[in-house]
């Protein structure tokens, strides 16, 4: 019967198919493999650097979603202009609207950052008195 080698994490070596599997603490504690044991082996930075990359995912695939929509409306506007006689003022429009759009969801999303931004800000602010009280009830 041949055994797979699984690729173990943080420096815990591979083993071949005639190597016994290694033993680890994961494997004592759970009787997984340790690439079963992913949380337990990951760090604060790991989870911290995992959480960065998954917001620069979602904000690569925001901006990918964008750049596709700006691309289909220039190609339609493209086409609009095509013809023997373009009806520039509506092409104009078209443009204007579109551009009007683009800044009310810019300023959507900086309304969005400094309501969140105040809110971390009330949070802070009651800290100090949360801690003034806890230190009067110990006295």
């Amino acid at each position: 019967m041949a055994v797979f080698s699984p690729l173990f994490i943080k420096g815990i070596s591979k083993h071949s198919p005639d190597d016994s599997p290694p033993t680890s603490d994961c494997r004592r504690r759970t009787g997984a493999f340790p690439i079963l044991c992913v949380s337990s082996l990951m760090d604060s930075k790991d989870n911290e650097r995992v959480l960065l990359l998954e917001e620069e995912v979602k904000s690569l695939s925001e901006e990918l979603a964008q750049c596709q929509a700006d691309k289909e409306f220039v190609w339609s506007l493209w086409k609009r202009l095509q013809v023997a006689n373009p009806d520039l003022t509506q092409a104009v429009s078209l443009v204007v609207e579109r551009e009007k759009q683009k800044a009310e969801n810019k300023d959507r999303k900086v309304l969005e950052i400094l309501q969140a931004k105040d809110y971390r800000i009330q949070e802070l602010e009651q800290v100090p008195g949360e801690l003034y009280t806890a230190l009067e009830t110990r006295a």
